[in-house]
């Protein structure tokens, strides 16, 4: 703890206006604020690169005023949490200081000092970390789902695929539910639902908007990462579901995938269906954007399959596939039926500005990427693409 540091050290250190933390192979200056043995930090804005160097290794070195420090951070979530460290940020630099460099939006971490953390399992803090990015924004996930027109598009083409693969009535699992846009719609449907999620916050969220709708019965949840998912067979029994799917996040940010075949197959019925939704490797509305701004290397990142953290669009690291890898992945237990695009014209949703000119014509153009995206090759070649696998024991 840090009350055990020598005596003075501690009242230096809360004198102090800044410290230093080491982020990859440099050191950051930050402002800081203490409380009860820990320290805050917050980012000023969502593009600095240390919170995530130092959440992806649980563990991070710091010094103030001289004295040096190792500690674990976490990632702060919750609307109360981040007022709280706000008010002592006010307190120690002032009003004016933290309007103009912080907000609800940055990310606020805590520190305990812990010499510990060093040489922990790095797979253990990769999840821990994933599922506290994930806690951070579900107050907010909704907004940013809904309030940007390319995510609501990705919704709505996969609301529609399932329409053509679930049966009239059954149970459904969802793996990676997220704030439920997808999972509530399915619910008032009439399906069972079983949603898994590695955030509870977000699991939370859906299970409050179940609640609200009067659908809690039709829902139940497991806070488990998507390589877990075999974990629940104990509870629902083999061949349990009609229809698995996973949409636009959870099946990319799984390093250990290609342990997911066996139990989704054993999971889903002998009729059933697998419909993944996944950030594709190759997108050619994406390299159009970045050719017109003379910025190819953008497009780079994401064709080397691992994109970490500060390459793409996301606030975590991400592993995207061609089609072709994605199926290799599943083809032991799973036989391809279709691939849609998802979009191919239109651009992705993180070219706001196109995007933003577009207006109603956005509308115009997604019908006709509707089709394209059915078609070779432009299938294969969206920002992310529907792929709906059938349980190869079954196929005809």
């Amino acid at each position: 703890m840090i009350n055990e540091l020598p005596p003075g050290h501690l009242a230096r250190m809360e004198k102090a206006r800044y410290l230093d933390i080491v982020s990859g192979t440099s050191m950051v200056r930050l402002s800081f604020a203490m409380q009860d043995d820990k320290i805050f930090l917050v980012s000023s804005g969502n593009n600095s690169r240390w919170p995530a160097e130092i959440l992806r290794n649980g563990h991070v070195s710091l010094a103030i005023d001289g004295i040096k420090i190792n500690g674990r951070a976490t990632l702060l979530s919750g609307e109360d949490a981040k007022s709280a460290v706000l008010s002592l940020f006010v307190y120690k630099y002032g009003k004016d200081y933290v309007k103009n460099y912080y907000s609800m939006s940055s990310r606020f971490v805590q520190i305990d000092r812990d010499s510990r953390t060093v040489g922990s399992d790095p797979h253990e803090e990769y999840y821990r970390w994933l599922g506290e990015e994930f806690d951070s924004v579900a107050d907010h996930y909704d907004d940013h789902i809904m309030g940007n027109p390319v995510n609501r598009l990705l919704r709505e083409r996969s609301l529609a695929l399932f329409s053509e693969y679930f049966p009239g009535k059954g149970n459904i699992l969802e793996i990676g539910c997220g704030s439920g846009t997808e999972t509530i719609e399915i619910l008032k449907r009439g399906y069972n639902v079983t949603a898994v999620d590695i955030s509870q916050n977000m699991l939370d969220i859906v299970k409050e908007k179940a609640r609200s709708l009067g659908l809690t019965e039709l829902l139940n949840t497991y806070r488990l990462r998507a390589s877990e998912i075999g974990e629940i067979i104990r509870d629902t029994g083999e061949g349990s579901f009609d229809v698995c799917y996973s949409t636009y996040g959870a099946l990319n940010c799984e390093p250990f995938i290609r342990g997911m075949s066996k139990p989704l197959h054993e999971l889903i019925s002998g009729n059933g269906y697998f419909i993944a939704g996944v950030y594709n490797r190759f997108c050619i509305s994406e390299f159009m954007m970045h050719a017109l701004s003379m910025k190819l290397s953008g497009s780079l990142w994401r064709m080397r399959q691992f994109v970490p953290e500060g390459h793409s669009r996301f606030c975590i690291d991400v592993y995207s596939y061609s089609f072709k890898q994605f199926y290799d992945i599943f083809k032991e237990n799973f036989s391809m039926v279709e691939v849609r695009g998802v979009p191919v014209l239109i651009p992705p949703s993180n070219f706001s500005r196109p995007i933003g000119l577009l207006g109603n014509r956005l509308a115009d153009l997604d019908a006709i990427d509707r089709l394209m995206g059915k078609k070779w090759p432009f299938r294969y070649l969206g920002d992310h693409f529907l792929m709906v696998l059938r349980n190869r024991a079954y196929s005809s």
